[in-house]
């Protein structure tokens, strides 16, 4: 089961426009809403949704302070993506806006760990609820280890594609694995593939050569 019981793509975006994603989750589908038209829409819908049953709730008294409250509240917190804005992805290195702050001097001065074709990074101030937030760049033609994951696992395409057993993922598609997956990710001949992920859990290796290594590799 994926955060706030979601299982499906389609439940991230409602959770999304719910507000009711942690931090990591809620930047990964940010991301995605900027690069997927389609999911724009139905995020469009869900809020329309939300706005229609909230105007169906019966008010109840409230203390007269309450508005000022609320705006000092508002005032504190920083501003999220608008998820309702074009992909602009002239800038960093490409990537969509919602992504820039993880990039500031590009993706090139992140502190990438590498091992043969496959690099990962992670971003520790998204550290929290047991998830983790990071990148992971495959070169053109080439995989990672098979494996398979002790939690939930989000990968967003962010450049070049991969396939597995199950699928072809493009940019701006999320793949959804958990426990029951293992598979083995291999970025397609075209280009390298740089995609965001969010993980709950160790990933544990699978294949012959995987389980030698597991021990010592952590992707």
């Amino acid at each position: 089961m994926l955060v706030d019981g979601a299982r499906t793509l389609d439940e991230l975006i409602f959770a999304h426009a719910a507000g009711r994603l942690p931090p990591a989750v809620h930047l990964l589908v940010d991301a995605h809403l900027q690069l997927a038209p389609a999911s724009r829409d139905l995020h469009a819908r869900y809020e329309e949704l939300g706005g229609v049953l909230f105007e169906q709730i019966e008010p109840e008294a409230v203390s007269r302070d309450l508005f000022d409250r609320l705006q000092r509240r508002l005032d504190g917190e920083a501003t999220r993506s608008d998820v309702a804005a074009p992909h602009a992805c002239d800038g960093a290195d490409g990537l969509p806006v919602a992504l820039w702050p993880l990039v500031p001097q590009g993706l090139d001065a992140l502190p990438w760990r590498r091992f043969r074709h496959v690099a990962q990074v992670e971003f520790p101030g998204f550290a929290d609820d047991g998830l983790r937030l990071g990148m992971v760049a495959l070169k053109a033609g080439r995989g990672v280890p098979r494996h398979t994951h002790e939690g939930p696992e989000l990968t967003l395409v962010l450049r070049g594609a991969f396939v597995d057993a199950r699928d072809r993922y493009g940019r701006g598609d999320v793949a959804i694995a958990d426990p029951s997956v293992d598979h083995r990710p291999i970025a397609t001949p075209e280009e390298d593939c740089l995609c965001l992920t969010v993980t709950a859990g160790a990933i544990r290796l699978t294949g012959p050569l995987g389980r030698l290594l597991d021990p010592f590799v952590r992707l």
